[in-house]
């Protein structure tokens, strides 16, 4: 019979376990984020070519959109732990041989090698993190322990370019690479102290065999056993298609180019930007017991009420700083709603899955997600160089695509419920 001392322990979201990956995602992810913000920004500043720049940060996203899956498959059949602790101290070895090698190797290829490694990475780490939530976590206390990582992950999108330019500006590239190193290492020392329990799988098969036999089991899984997950996963996939491309494309395009205001007030807006990441994060913490699948549609229309503004705005076009603060708001609530619907699906998503195909599963969904992403920024880069006078209805055409989206949602977590 269990003690209300027992109780209590197993409803506590901050377990010692739990608590050490935080910490160990909060300071992991601060030196991924100087770094993934100084590392570009140093290329472009050293080569004056911004086709270079983005050639290097496509190359870089390759290795994270192969080997997520690949990442999930480990997760499941490989101690979390472990796999966070070695990817850590790989990426600080990593980090330290890049600041002996700066001014001695070619600067273009260095970095870009650099840069897919890191993102390849990150691909294997996520699916880990992900899938040993709710490991660690009791069921109740699961949209918070995602909404936890969530914030991690907007506050040091937050804070880390704010950190990494002023860095940057005083101390130049080595001394970021080498803060990064530290980081990544003391990372790896409060993962060694996390227990996350693990039952080892049977291989019967060579390593590729094994990776795509568990990669094609999950999939089969999601098609034949849960259907519903497909669905969802779709659902994630368009907002990463439509909604989070939007913002990351047209808020350096209208500030800097449209409004014609300064990098400074750009960077002021990115920050905002990732505030409504962080507040999305701590409202479904705040209100998880009354935040359920059933809410997500009703995200969706918000998300949809809130680039109204946006486009108004770039239709009437009033004065300037307005125009700025009007913009800015609304991408603070887009990325607020959108943050809230990701953690409510990863949600699902986990609730929903097997331990033994937890993190073949997230990887999966994470990977068609990834894939959408680049899409939606290649067609709205393209959208707004074609029509430049008239973005606001490239803004009120997602909004009514939004909708759509929204009644689908709709429908699927209806019958989820």
């Amino acid at each position: 019979m269990e003690t209300n001392k027992t109780k209590l322990l197993k409803s506590k979201l901050f377990t010692k376990d739990f608590t050490l990956v935080v910490i160990g995602q909060i300071i992991s992810l601060f030196g991924n984020g100087i770094l993934t913000f100084a590392l570009p920004l140093y290329l472009l500043q050293e080569t004056g070519s911004s086709a270079i720049f983005g050639t290097a940060t496509a190359l870089a996203f390759i290795p994270m959109i192969v080997l997520t899956p690949i990442g999930g498959v480990i997760a499941d059949r490989s101690n979390k732990r472990n796999i966070m602790v070695i990817l850590d101290v790989s990426a600080a070895v990593l980090m330290f041989a890049l600041a002996m090698l700066i001014g001695i190797s070619p600067l273009v290829p260095l970095i870009i090698v650099v840069m897919m490694i890191l993102f390849g990475i990150e691909g294997i780490y996520s699916p880990a993190v992900q899938s040993a939530v709710p490991i660690l976590v009791t069921e109740e206390n699961r949209i918070s322990g995602n909404a936890i990582i969530s914030q991690i992950s907007a506050l040091s999108n937050l804070v880390a370019p704010i950190i990494g330019g002023f860095l940057f500006a005083i101390f130049g590239i080595v001394p970021i690479i080498i803060a990064s190193g530290i980081c990544f290492f003391l990372s790896s020392i409060f993962e060694l102290f996390i227990h996350i329990p693990h039952t080892k799988q049977p291989r019967t098969q060579g390593a590729l065999a094994t990776i795509f036999g568990d990669i094609k089991e999950s999939f089969l899984y999601m098609k034949n056993q849960q259907p519903l997950l497909i669905k969802v996963t779709i659902l994630f996939c368009l907002l990463n298609l439509f909604v989070s491309p939007l913002t990351m494309i047209a808020t350096p395009v209208i500030i800097t180019q449209t409004l014609g205001l300064s990098e400074e007030l750009y960077g002021l807006s990115m920050s905002i930007l990732g505030l409504g990441g962080l507040a999305g994060g701590i409202t479904v913490g705040v209100l998880r017991s009354k935040l359920k699948l059933s809410f997500v549609p009703v995200l969706f229309w918000l998300l949809a009420l809130s680039l109204l503004p946006m486009s108004a705005t770039l239709y009437f076009a009033p004065s300037v700083m307005i125009s700025y603060w009007i913009i800015t708001a609304s991408n603070f609530l887009v990325m607020a709603f959108a943050t809230m619907i990701s953690i409510q699906v990863m949600t699902y998503l986990q609730s929903t899955t097997p331990p033994n195909l937890l993190g073949k599963v997230i990887s999966l969904a994470m990977t068609f997600a990834m894939f959408a992403l680049p899409i939606g920024q290649s067609l709205y880069g393209i959208l707004f160089e074609v029509i430049v006078q008239h973005q606001y209805a490239i803004v009120l055409g997602t909004a009514i695509i939004t909708v759509p989206i929204a009644i689908a949602s709709k429908i699927v977590f209806r019958k989820a419920l």
